[in-house]
C-alpha cells in the first residue's frame, strides 16, 4: 500500500525508521529481561538503588473502586449502546469527523460504567497463581477526548487486582488540548500516585513513546493498552500468568468492539 502512497525513496526511509524503531523496542524489552534474569528473578525495581529510578510515592486514594456486583444504571451501563437523539444527536454525528468517534456519546457515560463479563464458564474456573509478576500499565495519548481516556485509566484500576497493578503509566505525546494540561495533572492525584502522568514537549509519535513509555515504567511486567479502550474482568491476572511461565512471551489479549457511534460493547471485533 505504500508504494502507491509515496514515492519509492520515501518509502525505503519509512520502512528505514520502522524497523530501526522496532528494534530498538526489542533490544529494550530484551535488556529489561536480561537484567532481571541476572538478578535471580527479582522484580527490577528492587535494583534500581543507583537513584535512576526514586520509589514509588504513594497518597491516600481518593477513588473508590465500584462495586460491580450491584446493579447500575444509567447511560452505557452494562456496555449498553447509547441513543441520542435531537440536537446531541446532530452534535454526536459532527463528531466522527474530528474523533472518530461519537464523544456526546462517551461524555454520557459513566467513567466507572458496569460491562458484561463474557468469560465462559472454564475461564472463570482457572486459578492463577498468587506470586505474579506486577504490571505496569502505560497508555500513550495525544490530543485524545477526555472520557474515553479517562475511562481507560479508571477501567484499569476497578478492574485490575491491587496486588498485581503496580503503576498506570499516562504517556502525554505533546497534547495541545487546554483540559488534557492542568486539569488532568488534578485529576490524576485522586488515584494516589497509583498514576504516573508524563508529559513530552516534543512530540515523539507511537512507536518513540513506547519507547518512552517503557522506560518510565518501573513494574515486573510492561503492558501497552490504547488511550481509548476499556478493561473487563480478569484481563490482566492470564497475562501475568503466562509471562511469569515464560519471561520472553510478547502476549495479546481478547479484544471486544465498542461502537465508535453508540459506545456499546459487542463481543469479539465484529460490528455487526
Amino acid at each position: 500500500m505504500l508504494r502507491f502512497l509515496l514515492p519509492r525513496r520515501k518509502e525505503n526511509v519509512l520502512n528505514i525508521v520502522l524497523v530501526v524503531s522496532l528494534l530498538g523496542l526489542m533490544a529494550f524489552v530484551y535488556s529489561r529481561l536480561e537484567v532481571d534474569d541476572a538478578s535471580g528473578g527479582r522484580p527490577l525495581r528492587e535494583e534500581s538503588s543507583d537513584g535512576d529510578r526514586p520509589a514509588a510515592v504513594r497518597w491516600q486514594m481518593e477513588h473508590t473502586r465500584p462495586d460491580y456486583s450491584q446493579l447500575r444504571s444509567g447511560p452505557g451501563e452494562n456496555g449498553a449502546p447509547v441513543q441520542l437523539s435531537g440536537a446531541d444527536k446532530e452534535q454526536g454525528e459532527k463528531d466522527m469527523k474530528t474523533w472518530f468517534m461519537n464523544v456526546v456519546a462517551s461524555d454520557q457515560i459513566s467513567l466507572d460504567r458496569s460491562l458484561p463479563d463474557t468469560r465462559s464458564a472454564m475461564c472463570k474456573a482457572v486459578k492463577y497463581d498468587k506470586d505474579l509478576p506486577k504490571a505496569s500499565v502505560v497508555i500513550i495519548f495525544t490530543d485524545e477526548a477526555w472520557t474515553p481516556l479517562m475511562r481507560t485509566v479508571h477501567s484499569v484500576i476497578n478492574r485490575s487486582p491491587p496486588e498485581y497493578l503496580h503503576e498506570v503509566v499516562l504517556l502525554d505525546d505533546n497534547s495541545q488540548r487546554e483540559e488534557l494540561k492542568d486539569k488532568l495533572t488534578e485529576y490524576v492525584k485522586r488515584f494516589g500516585g497509583l498514576v504516573r502522568l508524563i508529559r513530552k514537549t516534543v512530540r515523539h509519535g507511537l512507536i518513540r513513546a513506547k519507547l518512552a513509555g517503557a522506560k518510565e515504567a518501573t513494574g515486573d511486567v510492561v503492558v501497552f493498552l490504547d488511550s481509548h479502550c476499556e478493561a473487563n474482568a480478569g484481563w490482566l491476572e492470564p497475562l501475568l500468568q503466562r509471562i511469569k511461565e515464560k519471561r520472553s512471551a510478547v502476549l495479546c489479549p481478547i479484544i471486544d468492539y465498542i461502537s465508535d457511534q453508540k459506545n456499546g460493547r459487542q463481543q469479539g471485533c465484529s460490528r455487526n
